[in-house]
């Protein structure tokens, strides 16, 4: 097993940065999926 050099360190941090803010962007893209649809359900009673 090699030890992981800094700029490995570096890149290995931005990358998972990167994949959380993939993930905020995917689950605050279901709230408001499920916000309208929740809307436009009660608006039609």
């Amino acid at each position: 097993m090699t030890a992981m050099t800094e700029q490995d360190g570096k890149e290995f941090v931005r990358r998972r940065k990167a994949r959380n803010r993939a993930m905020l962007v995917v689950l605050l893209g279901l709230c408001v999926l499920f916000y309208v649809m929740t809307i436009t359900r009660m608006g039609g009673h």
